[in-house]
């Protein structure tokens, strides 16, 4: 598998997939998720019936999907639109797995006729913190 932001090898190995995470959701300006970057799908995106998504000229649409390990848990993080220009902007080109990832709605776009204004959002890329190694443990002791 590979981040398909910078096409970098990702070990499949530690990758859980898509699986059954919480979807993160931005329902007010101010909004946001931080976590640790775990892996990156890419899919066919669909709309509300399951209907594949298709640009003018016929080609599908795609979704990144994110899934984070944030104080929460594990959530997954639907990636398309202006989320993607400030990811890969904040990213600086660099593969963002395993590194901390925060993503803000932090205003709305210009109404279009016929549509909500679209959220916007701005993201930060960093080096995940490093966790504490457990204590060595002398096996001989231990039991």
């Amino acid at each position: 598998m590979s981040d398909p932001f910078t096409n970098q090898s990702a070990d499949p190995f530690v990758s859980s997939g898509v699986g059954g995470a919480p979807v993160v959701r931005f329902n007010a300006i101010g909004d946001s998720i931080t976590g640790v970057v775990k892996s990156i799908v890419q899919q066919v995106d669909t709309d509300p019936t399951g209907t594949p998504k298709t640009w003018p000229d016929g080609q599908p649409m795609h979704v990144f999907i994110f899934t984070l390990d944030t104080d929460e848990g594990e959530q997954r993080l639907f990636v398309r639109g202006n989320m993607v220009t400030a990811i890969r902007e904040a990213s600086g080109g660099r593969s963002t797995i395993g590194q901390l990832l925060t993503v803000q709605h932090y205003a709305l776009g210009e109404a279009k006729r016929g549509f909500s204004p679209a959220k916007l959002f701005r993201a930060k890329v960093a080096a995940a913190p490093v966790k504490a190694a457990a204590p060595a443990v002398n096996v001989d002791e231990a039991w």
